[in-house]
């Protein structure tokens, strides 16, 4: 656990010196910030060499919950994840979340949301924070 913890702090401090952000700077459990409407959105990013995969939980208050799968990429110091929905009553299900930004702290991603079904546009831009958690 020490040699992830040192790993992961090395990877922010050399994040924090070139224009290049490191991929293991994003391993973890990330919540989304300033939800409105009773939702709840909770991912896990794991880094494999610049790409990015997960999973995770949400919650929507007249609308149940289920589960995401998340998948990413960074390229220099921009963050791409698509999050795609899966809920156990289907009124989530096919809902796609494209979320492009930049890491502005250790714990803060920050950037935008679009929102698709089928590739049709259903929301945004909007704007959005996660933080880790």
């Amino acid at each position: 656990m020490r040699s992830v913890s040192l790993v992961l702090s090395l990877a922010l401090v050399m994040s924090g010196c070139s224009d290049t952000l490191s991929p293991l700077a994003l391993a973890g459990r990330w919540s989304e910030l300033f939800m409105a409407g009773g939702f709840n959105l909770n991912m896990t990013l794991v880094p494999i060499g610049k790409n990015l995969t997960g999973n995770g939980d949400f919650c929507v208050e007249l609308g149940g919950c289920g589960t995401v799968k998340v998948t990413g990429a960074v390229s220099g110091d921009a963050v791409h994840v698509d999050i795609s929905y899966q809920s156990l009553n289907a009124l989530m299900d096919g809902f796609t979340q494209r979320f492009d930004g930049h890491l502005v702290s250790g714990n803060r991603l920050v950037g935008s949301v679009i929102g698709e079904v089928a590739g049709q546009r259903t929301q945004g831009p909007d704007s959005v924070t996660y933080q880790r958690s």
